[in-house]
């Protein structure tokens, strides 16, 4: 995504799309003036870890800030071929991977001391600290919502505080009044957390989290943070294209049934009813969400396993309906397609375009009644350009810590 207008670093920071090939050259090359090139991205929590220390330590930088949403294509050429943020080049030598980025700015320029590396023990409790988080279930619980989704992000949670109440010092760090490489790797994704489930899930997770809770609060209000972090509102908008209501089929039942006698779900047709239901609960657009931000190909045969199912339905439950039109109920769009085309219209811009996939070309009576609805004035007139689904998606499509 690309950063609003009135965003002005206090840091040296230059964009990448205004570098011409032959300043691009330059930098592959390495220079000698002590300077690191750290390319990054400020919507990127990833890309924050490394962006945070680099001003915490004082490191003489340079970020070089790259488009997620239109990322040059001499970037991943030319620098850094895993195509993420962040990545830096010292003197020609790169380094990639956020928590490496930051171990390495921490080691050159900071002796080492926010990773403990004079301190054996302390150095394995931080260790132990980033290695215990993970942070797709936060992605997960964004993008869906559910209880599972939400427990997923209680497991991380409860066992990082047990780390901090029982490996710790007394707060409000992990080491006492001391930070360390543990808040940096943690916090920029507590930060955007913190913002976006009280925002879009309305829970506040961190309530149930006091040590983790304090981390959060004191690191936030440092200099350095403050310097790399972006209003609230911004991550808010920034994440907007990745959620989805999980409430969703419900809101739209009842509108159904409030203004339209309930019509689209097929009230007054019980069978009809019925196949409309099952669509709607064989459907779940986790696995596909969770292959298009990393790749997993585990999720991507679980998403595909989804859509078979989906096509038997159409064809085969739904037979008595294929000779009168596109849709599951054949001329007539019902709640099937409701609930499940949003989706659809996301993936198929999404996965064709970050993941070079074409979502539908393998289910032909999907393909068919997607198309019909796309073309639906209403459709229309309620969603945005594939341009702006990638834009919004693009702070997300980063597949590696």
């Amino acid at each position: 995504m690309a950063q609003h207008s009135d965003f002005v670093p206090t840091y040296p920071s230059v964009n990448y799309s205004s570098l011409s090939n032959d300043q691009l050259d330059a930098l592959r090359a390495g220079s000698t003036d002590g300077v690191v090139h750290i390319f990054n991205n400020i919507v990127c929590p990833f890309g924050h870890r490394a962006l945070w220390i680099a001003l915490e330590i004082n490191a003489p930088f340079q970020v070089i800030e790259v488009s997620l949403s239109n990322q040059p294509a001499s970037y991943g050429e030319k620098f850094n071929r895993y195509e993420t943020v962040p990545f830096l080049l010292d003197n020609g030598f790169p380094v990639y991977e956020s928590s490496i980025v930051a171990q390495y700015l921490d080691s050159k320029f900071n002796h080492g001391n926010l990773h403990q590396s004079s301190d054996p023990q302390a150095a394995s409790v931080v260790q132990l600290a980033t290695a215990k988080f993970e942070a797709r279930p936060f992605y997960v619980y964004l993008q869906v919502g559910g209880a599972r989704a939400e427990a997923d992000v209680r497991d991380v949670l409860t066992e990082l505080e047990t780390i901090y109440s029982q490996h710790g010092k007394e707060g409000p760090y992990l080491l006492g009044g001391t930070l360390s490489s543990a808040e940096i790797n943690l916090v920029p994704f507590f930060f955007r957390f913190n913002v976006l489930l009280k925002h879009y899930r309305k829970v506040d997770l961190f309530a149930d989290y006091p040590r983790l809770k304090a981390a959060l609060d004191a690191a936030v209000v440092r200099p350095a943070f403050q310097q790399t972090a972006r209003e609230p509102q911004y991550y808010i908008d920034a994440y907007a294209g990745l959620v989805s209501l999980y409430e969703s089929a419900i809101v739209a039942q009842y509108l159904d049934a409030k203004f339209n006698q309930g019509r689209l779900h097929r009230k007054d047709d019980v069978q009809a009813a019925t196949l409309v239901q099952l669509v709607i609960a064989q459907f779940e657009a986790r696995p596909w969400y969770q292959y298009l931000r990393t790749g997993d190909e585990k999720a991507k045969e679980q998403g595909i396993e989804i859509l078979k199912e989906l096509e038997t339905i159409f064809t085969v439950n739904a037979k008595a309906y294929r000779d009168q039109g596109p849709y599951l109920l054949g001329a007539e769009l019902s709640g099937a397609e409701i609930n499940l085309f949003p989706f659809f219209y996301r993936l198929d811009v999404l996965l064709g375009h970050y993941r070079k996939l074409e979502f539908l070309a393998d289910f032909p009576a999907l393909r068919a009644a997607f198309d019909a609805a796309k073309a639906r004035k209403t459709f229309q007139q309620t969603i945005r350009t594939p341009e702006y689904l990638i834009q919004q998606f693009a702070p997300h499509f980063n597949p590696t810590p």
